[in-house]
This record gives C-alpha cells, structure tokens and sequence, in this order.
C-alpha cells in the first residue's frame, strides 16, 4: 500500500546560506522597520532577489522566523496547511494539534483559518514572523486564497507575513493597506541600483565597473538581477552584454536556451533536463529517474558552474535541492517541446519512485503527468484509503477529477470513498447514488469492497436518521464479511449496534457494540474505539446501567482529548452533556455542550452542531429559558434539513412543540407534533413516535380538546413500555396533568402513583422540571387524598429558575508594586514573569513616563540597538507584555503611546506620591503626618531594586529622595512633639534607606539626648563616623562633629571620652 505524502522537511528550512549574501541595506532596513504590519508583500517578477532578501532578513532579524517554500506541489490546501505547521513547530513545537484537528476533520478554509489563529493566539507566545516564499506556486487556489484571506483579515497581533509572490494574487491588500496592517515592496524596489550592481561585481565576481558602466547595465537591465547575473559570464568573455529585459520571458527562455543551457556539455545538458521533473531531489532521486548511477557527479558540476541550484536541506539522506523556479520552468518547458516522449518516461520513473518511498501524492502526481491512468488508478486506490483517513479530501476530489468519468466508473473502490466524500460533507443521497455505481462496478475479486460498500451504505443511512434501511445494509456486510475482515467486520457490527439502539432494542444493541469495540481495541483504532465506546454508553444508559455507562464514558473521554481529530470529541461531549443533562447537572451539561458546538463549528461539522443545538435547547426549556429554547430549536431544524436528518428533523420538531406547549401556546405547538410523530412513525423510531404522540395529546387537552388528547396518549403511554426508566416517568407524568385537567381525578391520582413508583426516592428526570411547576394543584389534591411522591420532586419543582447573568464580568484589578523588585499581581495571583525582561521593563516604563514616542521608547530600552530594528523589537516586547497580563495596558493616541490609566488598577508608586502631594497641601496640620505615613508605609524597598536601566536608576534616585525626604518631616514633627521615642523609629528608618544620610544621624542624636541615653548617641556617632572615613573617605560635617563633642563633654565633666 502506498501511503500519504509525509512533510517535505526541505520546504520548512530556508535554503542554505552559502557564502555571503549581498547586503542590500535599504531593502533590509525597510523590513526590520515595518515588520509591525501583519503583512509585508515582495511582489516583482522572477529574478529580483526576493528569496535572497528574505534570506539576509531571516538570519538578520532578532524575532523568531518560521519558514516555508512553496511549490507546485502544494496546490492543496491540506498539504498547504500541515507543512504550515510543521513550519511553525520547528519554532514553537506546541502549535499545530488544534489546527491539524479542524483540518483532519474536512473543515472549510475559513475554519481551518479560525482554528490557526485560535492555534496562534493559545500556543504561540512570542512576536513571530511568517516567511511564504514564492507563494504565486499556490495562489490561485480557491481554498487557499479563501484560508488567507481570513486569516490575514484576522489575524492575530503577533503574526507578522513576509510574502514574496509575483503579484497579489487574491491578497486582501486594500482593507489591510487601509488599515495600515498591510505594506511591500515592488519591483521598482528590488530592482537593483547602479551602487549595488557595482557592489554584486566588486565582492561576489572580482570584477571592476565604472560608474558609467554600473548605470548603464541597471537602466539596461532595468536593475533585474537575474539578467545581469546571467550576463555575468558573457562580460568575462567579451566585456559586452545583449539587452535582456524583464517581463519578456520569451526573450528569457531564448537567453537561457542560447547562452546557459547550449554551452553545458552535453551529457550536463541531459542531466539539467532530466532532473528538472523534480521539484526537489537528492542523489538517489535522480538516479531513479535518469536509471543511472552517477547523478552526484553532476550535482557537484552543476553546482560548480552556478546553475541556478539551491541546497535546501541536508537529511540522513545527504544534501536536498532544487532548482531557481524560472530555470526549472524553462527546462520542463523545454523537454515538453523537444522530446514528449522522454518527458512521460521520466514521470513515469519519478512516479514509481516515489510509490516505493510511500510518497502518494507525489506517486500520483508523476504518473498522471506521464499520461499513464492505469498506474495513476492503481496508485490512487492503494492510497485512498491512508488519504481519506488523514482528511485529505481535496487530494482525493482532484484525484477523482483527474480521471475521465469512463475510468472512475471502473474503479469501485475510488468510487466508495468518493460516495464517503459525499456522504461527509452533506450530500447523502448523491452517495447512496455512488454506492450503486460502485456495487455495480464490481468484479469478481472485489468481494471485500462490496463489504465495505454495504458498511458506507448503512453509514449514510444512518446519517440520514433511515434506521430501518441501515439496519439492513449492516446486516448484509455482516452476512458477506469474512473473520479476517477485521475492520469490516467491526464496522459492520457498530453499525447494526447502532440502528438496533435507535429502534429501541438496547440490549441487541449491546452485543453488537461489544463485538465492535473488542475489535477495535484488537486493532488499536483510536477514533473507531471512540465512537464504540459512546454508543455502548447510550444502550447501557437505556437499560439504566448508568454506573457502566460512566466507566465506558470516561475512558471515552479520555482517549479523544488524546486525538487530532476533534470529530469524536464532539459527539462524546453531545452524549456527556446529555449525561449530565439528564442527572439534572445543569451547569455542567451546558458547559459539556458549549464546548462541543465550538467545536463542530470550529470543524463545520452540521450535523453535530444540529445535535449540540438540541441538548441546549433542551436545556434551556427545562430551565424555563423557552424563547432560547425557541430559537436554538428552530436553528437545529434548519440545519436537520438542510443535512436530510429525518430523525434529527422528527426530535427538533417534537421539542419545538412542547416548547410551545409549555409557553403557553399549545394550537400553534399542534403542527409540530403532528408532523414529529408522523416522521417517527416513517422512521421506525417507536419510543420517539410515541413521544411526540403523548407530546401532542396533551396540546390538545391543554387547547380544551380533551377527549381528542386523552384517546391519542392511551395507546400511546402503552408503546412506551420499552422506553427508558425516566422517559416513561415523564409520560406517567404527562398523563396525570392530562387526567387533571379534563377533571379525572381519580385517573389522575392513578398515573400519579405510578409516575412516583416508577421515579423512586432520588431518581432525577430533568424533561419533568416543566411539568411538575405546573402541577401545583394536582399536588395539592394529591397531599389531600393521601398519595404520596417522591420528596426529591419538591426541590425539582424549583430548580433550573436561575437566569444567567448576561454582563461581562469586567477585568480584574491589577495591583501594581514597583517598590522592590517590580511584581504584578491579578486576582490575588503573582504575575509569572517569564524569560526576557523587556516586556517587564517596557511595563514600568511606560507608568513611569506618562507618554512617550516610539523614538523615546527605543532610546530608553535598547540604547544600543539599530534604530531600523526597534519596530520589531517595540513590538515583540508589547505583544509579550499584553500575552502575560492577559489584557491591553497600553494605548496609542497622537503618535505616542502611554499606559491606559482606565485600567482597574493600583499602583502603589502613584498612591505614593499622591499621598505627598496631599501631605504637602495639609502641611502643618495633623492630616499631612497622616499622609506622610501612609506614603512611607508603601515603600517595601527602592524603586525597581536590582534594575540596572538609566530611566530606572534615575526614577530610583528621585522617589528615594521623597521617601527620605517625608521620613525626616515625619520624624522631626514627632520629636516636636515630645515623643523622642518614636521619632527615634523615624530617623533609624531613614538611616537603614540612606546610611551616609547626616540630617538622619543628627535627629537620631537628639533624639537619644532627649531619652537621656547618651551613650547610645555616642556609639551612633562614631559608627556612621567611620563608615563614611571607610566606605566614601569623608569626615562628618562640623555641625556634627560639634554635636558629637558636645555629648561627649557633658557625659565626662573631665573631658576624657
């Protein structure tokens, strides 16, 4: 079997960086200082340097860079996408599952952009830039284009695009340029100025032009630099050039054909040609197709001569290449002309290759290039399988349209998954179509296929909400299945498990999923285990097995959060929120579904949004929320149509109905029900039919039509007898209300009795809530004639009345502390810092400043750093810093940015200081020492301590003096006060923040003075003495020194210390 193409790892490396690069300053300079757009575009035609550009940006640049080369090969947008996220994994390995989940799972294009930037946003945490080279290989590509679009007009504010194309190509430039998200460069721009052509001359070619002769071949040239490098060795020779031009690529191929590929020998002219049908290859590819051994002799030529050859990789392999795109068209151009035949040979040679490597896509791309379909068939059906697995539905839909119809219609095994392809994406009855032409087509060794084309017929079927007709089409595999069959065999049996659960026969319908899921496990199938495991869980449910059904949906939950694949996620988080629904967990139900419709919509999966839309409308009308119930019905109804999901359709319309019914309005719920119970009926779904009969009867006893209701839910209550335990409670229920209100009370009380016999002490039945807030009187007239019912009823008679508070809860506060070494707290929880402080210091640096340019930012943080660099630098650490907090801080007005002071915040630096500015406004009054302390209480340490920035030193300077500045007022006003003691606590305080600080040291002496303790005041005095003769070589000031003698000389009356 031929498997799917994996990742061309020679695409996601930029290619190799041999000798250096002509340095093209201005260019370069323009993408460091615009690298803040979301997209920079390099359109200009072949042979302007654009890849050589991105080169010299990608190695220059201090961002992280993903890159990715693109060619004819990646016309597909599953192949365009995961080698997208192989690309962004070889920086950031976290990205990709989500991304790879949508697309696996047949999303549109503008889905799997969603999930990318869903992807982004969750798993990229830097500033990043994207590099697409050579994108016009894949932009017009409908789903490509589509995917673009949406992501580049939402991106997210850390993705940054380096585009080089030969034109926009379907770019959404006029939005973006509006909105000044978009720039680029042209060829005007890259076209090389008479400066660098003597440069390219000079460095790389040691040949000298005048300035005459450097304008003379730019304006010749028109500064297209693949024309002058191909005029390079024509100067060498004869000192002249022929004039080549841009924009001619007749003109080009002629030069190319005449004066590169004529003057090779001939056997280097043999291997150019042959070796171009290879968008990328190595030694040994080349040898496969030329079937000869000595193709790294003439690598190693060609690579000597300068023949436009890139080294992209080096694997275990040895060295990977490919040729410039424009050489390489031309030589396929010119094979194709000169020798046809030739040309399918070495296709054919590529293709087969390729097949023995498992390289499908590539195997089939050779082949139909070669014109050989019977090797393209035989490719494809190997493969199809793998393909279809992986959700590569747009390789399969060009495969299939590859072929002429006469030839697929012999193929049935192309044929089944083109009708799976169908069937998937919402044309079911155009698969059942397909499935017949395939059955037809089948020979006689094509038993195993007519199995499989059994097993997608009862699939489809299924979808379709036809369980009859699916039961049949599972029982003919069964029936023709072999035992070594396995994985027909338990498909086939999942299926019938299925169709005879939706019939109500839960214990067949177990049998047949255990068989199924036994198998599975035997063939380690994660996502058919899934979906097994679910489906038990439903039929054990139904059997009220529910300690079982947890077990299975616990494992069930485990393994898919394990897969890439979100389908099976999805439908065990319907059938989990159906769980908790049921046990009347409300919250954790809506959780369980809402995560599951973001989902299906993530992936545009209709038919398990139609389903997650039911369980919340369920929801939502047993909570009493109807006009959500409402529209969340009518929303899964449409999309149950549009799908052709009869039984999805029959159950809609059913919840519609008693919607309307509970609302109030029970004529308008009539039609509903009518048709819900007509449907099922169809259907074959018994329990469902006699839902909506009993659904109906009870509209019309409540629309006065009694004796027309009560005759319709008799018979109906009887064929529930099979039904699950908590749905013929609610039909008891139901009857008892019914009985109530035609004024039957002695067969009210009956049903009652026998609702509240069947329900049990703590049975919880959530589809009562409605009816037993209705039921006031019937329980009353119960209480008096004696009857009992479970107690648990009462508090579900007010349960689920809660309303959700629609308000968004606003942010969060931020408490701010500068004072020591810089934290930020949120919500209680210290902010996490991680690698890289330059987010952390443009943070405080931008509360400190009030506003500044994005100039002044840069001065400040990266003094050093090239000022064509700073956009990028400015920007990766704003990104970062809005990532962390989880919130914009920063705002941007008037070509300056400053802190969005509107943010719920505290900071202690800003309370700080407004408390000295109202000390200062109070001075001399009680309430400035009031403010005084206040401020010094919130220094826990100096400004930022431990950051070395000059903008922070210089902040850490200046709030230290105020602190000192308000501790000595403080202290001062305390000691004239007459409170020695505490003043003392002050001005050692100011001392422990400023040891040198005298004005601190003398109000201390005093204060020692005045507690009479003289001695201390000496010990003081020659202490801050000597560290300032040992730490700064100074002596204290006069004043001092005559304080210090005078304390010392009233302590010894003799003089002697």
């Amino acid at each position: 079997m031929i498997a799917e193409l994996p990742i061309a790892r020679t695409k996601i490396y930029p290619p190799v960086r041999r000798g250096p690069l002509l340095e093209r300053p201005r260019l370069l300079n323009f993408l460091h200082e615009n690298i803040d757009k979301t997209l920079i575009l390099l359109s200009a035609p072949a042979g302007y340097g654009k890849t050589a550009l991105l080169i010299q940006f990608y190695h220059d640049t201090d961002l992280p860079v993903a890159w990715y080369s693109l060619d004819e090969t990646d016309r597909n947008l599953h192949r365009f996408v995961e080698h997208l996220v192989a690309s962004l994994r070889e920086r950031f390995p976290a990205f990709g599952r989500l991304t790879l989940g949508v697309l696996r799972a047949g999303a549109p294009p503008e889905t799997v952009a969603t999930a990318i930037i869903n992807d982004m946003l969750e798993n990229i945490p830097d500033y990043f830039a994207l590099i697409l080279d050579d994108y016009h290989m894949v932009a017009e590509h409908l789903g490509i284009q589509i995917l673009m679009r949406h992501l580049l007009e939402r991106a997210p504010e850390h993705l940054h695009i380096l585009l080089a194309s030969r034109g926009p190509y379907g770019l959404p430039m006029t939005p973006l340029v509006a909105r000044q998200q978009a720039t680029g460069l042209g060829a005007r721009h890259l076209a090389f100025t008479p400066e660098e052509v003597r440069a390219l001359f000079t460095r790389h070619h040691a040949m000298e032009l005048s300035e005459e002769e450097a304008r003379a071949l730019a304006q010749e040239t028109e500064g297209w630099i693949t024309a002058i490098l191909l005029l390079v060795e024509h100067l060498r020779e004869t000192g002249a050039y022929r004039p080549l031009r841009p924009g001619e690529p007749g003109a080009l191929y002629r030069y190319l054909e005449e004066e590169v590929l004529h003057r090779q020998p001939p056997e280097l002219q043999d291997f150019l040609l042959e070796t171009a049908i290879l968008p990328l290859f190595n030694v040994a590819a080349c040898n496969a197709v030329r079937a000869r051994d000595d193709s790294a002799r003439w690598i190693e030529e060609a690579d000597r001569r300068q023949l436009f050859l890139i080294q992209v990789e080096t694997t275990a392999e040895g060295p990977w290449y490919r040729y410039h795109h424009l050489f390489r068209e031309f030589l396929n151009f010119h094979l194709r002309s000169w020798d046809p035949a030739r040309y399918r040979v070495l296709h054919q040679r590529a293709g087969r290759w390729f097949a023995g490597r498992g390289d499908a896509e590539a195997a089939v791309a050779h082949f139909l290039e070669a014109e050989d379909l019977e090797a393209a068939v035989e490719a494809m059906e190997g493969a199809v399988r793998g393909v279809f697995a992986a959700g590569r539905l747009e390789t399969l839909g060009r495969w299939f349209r590859a072929l002429p119809p006469a030839r697929l219609r012999q193929a049935p095994r192309l044929l089944l998954y083109q009708a799976k392809m169908l069937a998937d994406t919402g044309r079911p009855e155009a698969a059942l179509h397909l499935l017949d032409q395939a059955a037809a087509a089948c020979g006689p060794g094509d038993d195993q296929v007519r199995v499989e084309i059994e097993i997608q017929r009862a699939s489809t079927l299924k979808l379709m909400g036809r369980h009859a007709e699916a039961l049949a089409a599972a029982e003919a595999a069964l029936a023709a299945c072999r035992p070594e069959w396995t994985h027909p065999l338990a498909a086939a049996h999942r299926l019938r498990g299925f169709a005879r659960l939706a019939q109500g026969r839960p214990r067949e319908a177990e049998q047949d999923l255990r068989q199924a899921m036994a198998l599975f496990r035997s063939l380690e199938a994660p996502v058919d285990l899934v979906n097994t495991l679910i489906e038990l869980a439903e039929a054990l449910r139904a059997q009220d097995r529910l300690v079982e059904m947890d077990l299975y949906l616990q494992e069930a939950l485990a393994l898919a959060r394990s897969l890439e694949n979100p389908r099976p996620l999805i439908s065990l988080l319907n059938n989990l929120g159906y769980t908790a629904y049921t046990r009347c967990q409300f919250e954790a139900a809506r959780r369980y579904y809402e995560e599951g419709l973001g989902l299906a919509r993530q992936v545009g999966d209709r038919r398990a949004e139609a389903f997650l839309l039911i369980g919340l409308a369920d929801l939502a009308r047993d909570e009493e929320r109807l006009e959500e119930a409402l529209a969340a019905y009518r929303a899964a109804l449409e999309i149950a149509r549009e799908v052709r999901n009869a039984y999805l359709t029959a159950y809609g319309l059913e919840g519609l109905g008693r919607t309307l019914r509970l609302k109030g309005q029970p004529r308008q719920a009539l039609a509903s029900l009518r048709e819900a119970a007509e449907m099922a009926a169809r259907l074959g779904v018994p329990t469902l039919a006699a839902v909506a009969a009993l659904s109906r009867g009870m509209a019309e006893v409540e629309a006065g039509q009694a004796l027309d209701g009560l005759s319709r839910m008799a018979p109906a209550l009887e064929r529930l007898q099979g039904a699950e335990l908590p749905t013929r409670v609610w039909g008891h229920f139901l009857m008892a209300r019914a009985y109530f209100l035609a004024h039957r009370q002695r067969d009210a009380l009956q049903q009652l009795a026998e609702a509240a016999r069947l329900n049990g002490p703590d049975l919880l039945v959530a589809p009562l809530l409605p009816e037993l807030r209705r039921a006031d009187k019937l329980f009353r007239l119960a209480g008096r004639r004696g009857v009992e019912w479970p107690r648990i009823w009462d508090p579900l008679r007010r349960l689920g009345r809660s309303r959700r508070a629609s308000a968004r809860a606003a942010s969060p506060p931020m408490e701010i502390r500068a004072f020591g070494p810089g934290e930020v707290w949120i919500e209680g929880q210290r902010v996490a810092w991680p690698e890289g402080r330059k987010a952390w210091e443009l943070f405080f640096f931008m509360l400190s400043v009030g506003s500044a340019t994005r100039e002044e930012i840069g001065a400040a943080l990266w003094p050093d750093a090239d000022p064509a660099r700073l956009t990028g630098q400015f920007h990766s650490a704003k990104w970062r810093l809005k990532r962390i907090l989880r919130r914009e801080v920063l705002v941007f007005r008037e070509g300056r940015y400053a802190f969005d002071r509107r943010q719920p915040h505290w900071y202690d630096v800003e309370v700080f200081e407004a408390h000295l500015r109202q000390a200062r406004a109070a001075r001399g009054t009680p309430e400035a020492l009031s403010h005084l302390r206040a401020a010094v209480e919130l220094y826990r340490g100096d400004y930022l301590s431990g950051w070395n920035a000059e903008w922070a030193v210089e902040r850490r300077e200046r709030l230290r003096a105020q602190y000192l500045e308000a501790l000595l007022t403080l202290a001062e006003a305390t000691l004239t006060a007459g409170e020695p003691a505490a003043a003392l606590a002050w001005f050692q305080r100011a001392l422990e923040a400023d040891p040198y600080l005298e004005a601190a040291c003398l109000g201390a002496l005093r204060c020692y003075l005045a507690l009479d303790q003289p001695g201390a005041a000496l010990d003081l005095y020659r202490q801050y003495a000597a560290r300032l003769e040992r730490e700064l070589g100074l002596r204290p000031s006069p004043e001092a020194q005559a304080l210090y003698e005078s304390i010392r000389r009233a302590r010894s009356p003799t003089g002697r210390p």
